[in-house]
């Protein structure tokens, strides 16, 4: 099928952005399944593989997905970086919501994603969402290099197919959902690797939280007056300071014109 849904040859190459019909998706998906792309993370070696290979099972046995001309998009974005005033001692109070960014009913949800972005062995949230949106799997084959300061990544139309259970080690399939309900957006912001800082507390250096807010502020100036779903960025795997970083998130969501809905799960 690669030869027919992909007549000019898939080129695995850095693209800004790119856009793929169902067709093409499921065809990656079950190249990405076998292993027969060289450019591939073997799901066999990750605390994810029961959710990956169920999820696209279902999502292949879901014949309602192929009735639709939707494109799955996945685009770069940068903005200049900017010198930042001292952070308010207050902001409003924020949205918050008891459950996983995923359970949000916003469709703007954030993704504590690796520099390297994708699905991975560790049962990281980012991997655990990737898992669940089994049409976002495809796209790490053309974005390889490392995301930079400040660059973002969003993942547009892609559809939720499944619930999972549990966390790292722990993770599991729990449920098929109806993947027509609603399609969603995901925003791909990397933090700083605060685990691999030899003082913790230069997590509070100026230059990395310039460093922060100028991330944050490029992924929210993508949804300038709307609303994004997100939690504790950077503060699972990572190690950051959760309060630092909910402040980060509140003041460029502020200078954004954005609403945030912090989900504690």
């Amino acid at each position: 099928m690669l030869p027919k849904l992909f007549p000019e040859g898939v080129i695995f190459r850095d693209q800004s952005t790119i856009s793929l019909s169902i067709p093409q998706i499921k065809c990656l998906l079950s190249h990405l399944v076998l292993g027969s792309l060289q450019r591939h993370l073997d799901w066999r070696e990750t605390y994810t593989a029961s959710l990956y290979y169920a999820t696209v099972l279902l999502y292949y046995l879901s014949l309602d997905i192929d009735q639709t001309d939707r494109c799955v998009t996945c685009s770069l974005h940068s903005t200049a970086p900017s010198h930042w005033d001292q952070l308010p001692g207050e902001f409003p109070p924020a949205d918050t919501f008891k459950g996983t960014i995923e359970d949000n009913p916003c469709g703007n949800k954030v993704v504590f994603s690796n520099k390297y972005f994708g699905q991975g062995p560790g049962g990281t949230q980012e991997e655990l969402i990737f898992g669940s949106y089994p049409e976002a799997c495809v796209f790490p084959l053309f974005f390889s290099r490392p995301l930079k300061d400040p660059e973002v990544v969003l993942i547009s139309h892609v559809l939720r197919v499944a619930k999972y259970s549990g966390y790292g080690k722990d993770v599991g399939f729990k449920c098929f959902l109806d993947p027509l309900a609603e399609s969603h957006t995901l925003l791909l912001m990397d933090a700083l690797e605060v685990d691999m800082f030899g003082d913790k507390m230069d997590e509070f250096n100026l230059e990395n939280i310039n460093r922060e807010l100028n991330k944050c502020f490029c992924g929210f100036s993508q949804f300038t007056g709307g609303v994004v779903a997100t939690g504790k960025w950077g503060c699972g795997a990572f190690g950051g300071n959760f309060d630092l970083k909910k402040r980060i998130q509140q003041f460029a969501a502020q200078r954004a014109n954005v609403n945030l809905v912090f989900c504690h799960l």
